[in-house]
């Protein structure tokens, strides 16, 4: 079969064009870009200055109980506790086209919460810009932390919030929180909810059918998923790997252990009503020293050989997980997807996998 053209993403078409949108964003009808970083210390001023406007937002409004009328960089206590939680937690930034719109961070909880049994995360910080409202910032970062959860592989995932805003309480409950708990500190009252997480089992699908390859060459824990127990280091950017005028293809933040990778591939489309058919899409990854792994899961692809890097899909709706092994060595990893019930023909994009290599020496037993 010949080979389809090969249209490189890096091109200086696809970099005048928006992330999970296609016109310009003089548009009033196209959503600005939404995007996920890991932050780090160098970031709290964006972090503090959402806090202000936070307050500043809240006092217009007479809401002064929740966080006071003082803005966070003028109280020496608040902003201190800001540096210590994102020290000793992960610092989250949302951004939009490079510019903060939101901060999450995510660690052990608050001595003032009460302690559970369960492995779980607990967000210690959740803030979003007014001036973004209703733009689904927070949620993103829900769901942000939520990945981060099932990476360590946490069972619980809880967060607090001003128990005196019945609005504040019932938007948590919107996103998946039940109320577990409350408490007060210094007159503060505060609601404590939790979120129980399905833990996601590592199922392969290259076992789903007994064949003589499988029963030759049983799976084992490096090619199959990543080691029980270890928390990953992770990788800040999202990276657009293909679109036409109608769908997009988004590579989230990956997630990297010693024996491998964790990659969530979105697919968007510019309608949310279409529900189009996904089963013809198509992934596979070259590594720098040329050898590439193809994702082969679905029943209708053949397999490849198992002594060769592996992508193993491990399921999604809308967006779709794997498992790419080994880790990729130094330089250029170039990812190769394709559509083709939406017409996108065979792309090309490429990461460094330098950053890769650096988070997986970050991942540390949870």
């Amino acid at each position: 079969m010949a080979a389809k053209p090969v249209r490189d993403a890096s091109s200086s078409t696809a970099r005048e064009n928006s992330l999970f949108t296609f016109r310009s964003l003089s548009d009033p009808k196209v959503k600005r870009v939404l995007s996920i970083r890991r932050g780090s210390l160098d970031d709290l001023p964006a972090v503090l200055a959402l806090l202000d406007e936070a307050v500043a937002w809240l006092v217009a409004r007479e809401q002064t109980a929740q966080w006071g009328s003082v803005p966070w960089s003028e109280r020496a206590d608040a902003s201190g506790r800001i540096r210590a939680m994102a020290a000793e937690g992960e610092l989250w930034l949302a951004e939009m086209d490079g510019e903060p719109v939101g901060a999450l961070i995510v660690g052990e909880h608050p001595p003032h919460v009460h302690h559970v049994e369960r492995p779980e995360l607990y967000v210690n910080l959740l803030v979003s810009s007014r001036r973004h409202a209703g733009e689904g910032i927070g949620a993103r970062l829900i769901r942000t932390a939520i990945e981060r959860a099932h990476a360590g592989d946490a069972a619980l995932l809880r967060v607090d919030c001003w128990a005196g805003s019945p609005k504040l309480v019932g938007w948590y409950e919107s996103q998946g929180f039940t109320r577990s708990g409350s408490f007060e500190l210094r007159g503060w009252r505060g609601q404590v909810f939790e979120m129980n997480l399905r833990r996601r089992p590592r199922a392969d699908p290259w076992t789903a059918t007994t064949t003589t390859r499988n029963r030759a060459n049983p799976p084992t824990s490096d090619w199959s998923g990543p080691p029980p127990g270890v928390r990953p280091g992770a990788t800040a950017a999202e990276t657009l790997l293909a679109h036409t005028d109608d769908v997009a293809v988004v590579l989230g933040p990956l997630f990297a252990w010693p024996n491998g990778v964790r990659l969530t591939v979105w697919l968007r489309v510019r309608d949310p009503a279409t529900a189009p058919d996904q089963t013809d899409f198509q992934l596979a990854a070259e590594f720098a020293d040329g050898r590439r792994a193809i994702d082969a899961g679905h029943p209708r692809r053949r397999r490849p050989p198992v002594d060769g890097p592996r992508l193993t899909p491990q399921g999604g709706a809308g967006s779709w997980n794997y498992w790419l092994w080994p880790l990729p060595p130094a330089g250029p990893l170039t990812f190769v997807c394709a559509w083709p019930s939406q017409g996108l023909a065979e792309t090309k994009a490429e990461i460094d996998a330098g950053p890769l290599r650096e988070a997986a020496a970050r991942a540390a037993s949870w």
